[in-house]
């Protein structure tokens, strides 16, 4: 339990590195410290690399991946990533391994704090999809995905990194500190559902990747803001009252 219970410290204190000052210039001298720390101040483009070219090394990697996904499209898996697609309301996506089911009638507070983390933590990787301005794979090998009706939509936004590997990291972190016992099942569901990114067509292998590197790092950003902070301690609370109620007589 102890082992668990460090795991999200550390990674968010490794985050938080990432957000440490920038090199003279990088930042304008003004800026309001609060604003600095928000995630959608965050800039993906200054600390994760550039996507692989499409001549490199790496990208053969990103192929691979691509067309293990596409095999994957008819199966019970494809499915699941096609589910995973939907996360405007992510709680639902998390329940089974938050080990309860996370509802606006059953854990307001939670639910609650799920809905803020996935909108501030949308914003984050938005500047270095601009920057970077990658293809996408379905557009790039003029291929359909899992869910078509988000094709047009999305066709010519930036491919790195993954939006939605960015929102499933960062709102499973958050999740882990109001549960840290179910931190394990709950970091898993999000891999998978970056994972989902790469079967449905949407995204190449190192956007989701690096998608997971920005959530965590939109993550440890919202603890700077007292508005998640005091949302947070509500979930706790919430979820440590339920826990008692459900734990058996003695």
């Amino acid at each position: 339990m102890l082992e668990k219970q460090a795991l999200l410290p550390a990674s968010l204190l490794l985050t938080l590195a990432l957000l440490a000052p920038a090199p003279a210039g990088a930042r304008d001298a003004g800026a309001n410290a609060a604003d600095l720390a928000a995630p959608g101040s965050i800039r993906g483009e200054v600390f994760i690399a550039p996507p692989p070219a499409f001549d490199s090394v790496a990208f053969l990697l990103d192929r691979a991946r691509y067309q293990e996904g596409f095999a994957l499209r008819q199966t019970e898996r494809g499915r699941q990533a096609a589910v995973d697609a939907e996360d405007r309301d992510m709680a639902p996506l998390f329940s089974e391994a938050f080990g309860m089911p996370v509802t606006s009638e059953g854990m307001p507070e939670t639910y609650r704090l799920i809905a803020m983390a996935r909108k501030e933590i949308t914003r984050a990787p938005r500047t270095a999809k601009k920057h970077y301005a990658r293809v996408r794979p379905y557009t790039l090998y003029n291929d359909a995905t899992c869910t078509p009706r988000f094709e047009d939509e999305l066709r010519h936004t930036g491919s790195y990194p993954s939006g939605h590997s960015t929102r499933a990291w960062g709102v499973a972190l958050v999740l882990s500190e109001v549960n840290p016992a179910r931190c394990e099942e709950i970091m898993k569901r999000a891999w998978e559902m970056g994972q989902s990114r790469v079967i449905c067509g949407y995204h190449w292998q190192s956007d989701v990747e690096a998608g997971r590197l920005v959530g965590a790092a939109a993550a440890a950003a919202l603890h700077a803001d007292p508005a998640f902070q005091a949302q947070l301690a509500k979930a706790k609370a919430e979820f440590a009252a339920l826990a008692k109620e459900a734990a058996p007589a003695r």
